[in-house]
């Protein structure tokens, strides 16, 4: 079976799934939320029950395949200090914030994660002791393992996808409450080092600032800690320097940063913030020449350009 086919199948199970999931998150019955006491509360089995066996048939269409995150059926879990949820991800820094009503330009921001989080975090806080901690869960995508050609088709995808290509070092960073106060994202402020790719009447140059945000992060309020983690997606670093793939926010002249578009620099590698393409930290001169080859070539017939 051809890798495409393979691949519309796992979209017509995960689809399918999608599809159930959001039937019951309507009826308030699959929430992820767990008691003081560490005790699923009712209503979370079926749906896991149901979960499990679609992924058990997809598993063995998939024989052959990896199963890497993607960007569309997410499923939501809350819990609490101490319970383990912050320790399988680099814990990000907690930052104070005041109690104010979010600028026009973060509620454009906030309306790009409308859909992370069930719960209004601090209607939760109300009700729970501890830090309030909030982790969305990527989706499933099949990906053909060690294959070169695929690894090759993702560069250009990215690429051609991409309205703005930087290297860059973290300067700050702005955490938030979503307008539905369900996630938190972070507006970062970002120094431009290198420039691979702009598009037309941009004025990003090199050494100019640039504002970027992503879904997650960690901050205080009224004395209270909030975490919302994008599982996968480790969070930014203030200091560090990052490959990055971004889009276009045109309403606020901002940038939306997205994992399997985000690199870090780690002892001479990029090592990649996604799972795919499925590969070890990646040589960071082989790589950037891949994508400046890419750009150069202008060869992105059927992108979003």
């Amino acid at each position: 079976m051809a890798w495409m086919d393979i691949g519309s199948g796992a979209f017509l199970y995960l689809n399918f799934l999608r599809h159930l999931i959001s039937h019951r998150l309507a009826a308030g019955s699959t929430r992820g939320l767990y008691s003081e006491e560490g005790k699923q509360m009712p209503g979370t089995r079926n749906i896991v029950r149901i979960s499990i066996v679609l992924l058990i048939t997809l598993s063995s269409v998939l024989a052959d395949h990896v199963l890497s995150k993607g960007s569309s059926l997410k499923s939501t879990s809350i819990s609490q200090k101490g319970s383990g949820a912050i320790g399988r991800l680099q814990q990000e820094d907690v930052i104070h914030i005041d109690d104010r009503g979010l600028t026009e330009r973060e509620k454009a921001h906030s309306r790009l994660f409308q859909h992370h989080g069930s719960y209004d975090m601090r209607a939760l806080a109300k009700e729970l002791s501890g830090d309030i901690i909030v982790e969305d869960e990527e989706p499933l995508v099949a990906v053909q393992k060690n294959d070169p050609a695929q690894i090759q088709r993702y560069i250009v995808f990215t690429t051609c996808n991409a309205d703005v290509i930087v290297v860059g070092r973290l300067k700050s960073k702005s955490p938030q409450f979503t307008e539905e106060g369900s996630f938190i994202f972070t507006d970062h402020e970002l120094t431009v080092e290198e420039l691979i790719k702009n598009y037309p009447n941009s004025s990003i140059q090199r050494g100019s600032s640039i504002q970027v945000t992503r879904e997650g992060g960690a901050l205080e309020m009224n004395g209270r800690v909030y975490r919302a983690i994008q599982r996968g997606f480790n969070p930014f670093v203030v200091g560090n320097r990052y490959l990055l793939f971004l889009r276009a926010i045109p309403s606020t002249g901002s940038y939306l940063a997205y994992v399997n578009g985000s690199f870090g620099f780690e002892a001479g590698s990029l090592a990649p913030f996604g799972q795919f393409p499925p590969e070890e930290p990646k040589d960071t001169a082989r790589f950037l020449a891949e994508i400046n080859s890419v750009v150069a070539a202008g060869n992105c017939s059927g992108s979003r350009h």
